[in-house]
């Protein structure tokens, strides 16, 4: 939309429809409904805490939501959870598209709007599982990229740690932070 081309947004909205059509076709309207009533809202629920959500949903339960059996919050104040989520969403969408709007002109900025966009659906999703992260190869390439260009200390330390985030084994980590405070474990 920021860009203009709207062939693009006309492809995406007919495949919306089109997948959307094909699925009530084969499964049935009353089955979706209830999958994306019942059973989506019942699984955000239940894993938005999960220790490997990487969303901002998932970071902020852990942080300040209520104890769900395997992880203590740092701070306990679940009524204010939602709130805190709905607020740094909000903050993540407008940086993005004020961020995307800068690049809209620049033909040269197309992949990094792109990798910003990446970024930020991660970020927003309600439930980020880590198997995910492939999908930040070309925003990690255009980091790689700058620092080859501008080789700055910060840069390799934002790189590397990154880098470090992205490739920590966090069901190993988790299962051994959970062991510490024994009988809890990790579902």
């Amino acid at each position: 939309l920021i860009m203009r081309n709207w062939r693009a947004l006309f492809a995406t909205v007919f495949f919306i429809a089109f997948g959307f059509s094909l699925t009530a076709l084969i499964v049935g309207f009353d089955d979706m409904q209830t999958y994306a009533i019942i059973t989506v809202a019942r699984d955000i629920e239940d894993f938005r805490g999960y220790v490997v959500n990487h969303s901002i949903g998932g970071i902020v339960t852990r942080l300040f939501g209520k104890p769900m059996g395997w992880f203590e919050p740092i701070v306990e104040i679940p009524y204010i959870v939602s709130l805190l989520i709905m607020l740094l969403s909000i903050g993540v969408l407008v940086y993005t598209i004020l961020k995307l709007r800068e690049m809209a002109g620049e033909k040269e900025l197309s992949d990094y709007a792109f990798g910003l966009t990446l970024v930020t659906m991660l970020l927003l999703s309600p439930i980020t599982w880590s198997h995910i992260f492939p999908v930040l190869i070309l925003p990690m390439g255009l980091l790689l990229r700058e620092y080859i260009e501008d080789s700055s200390s910060s840069r390799l330390r934002l790189l590397l740690f990154i880098l470090f985030c992205v490739s920590l084994p966090d069901v190993l980590i988790a299962r051994t932070l959970v062991s510490i405070h024994y009988p809890l474990k990790m579902p």
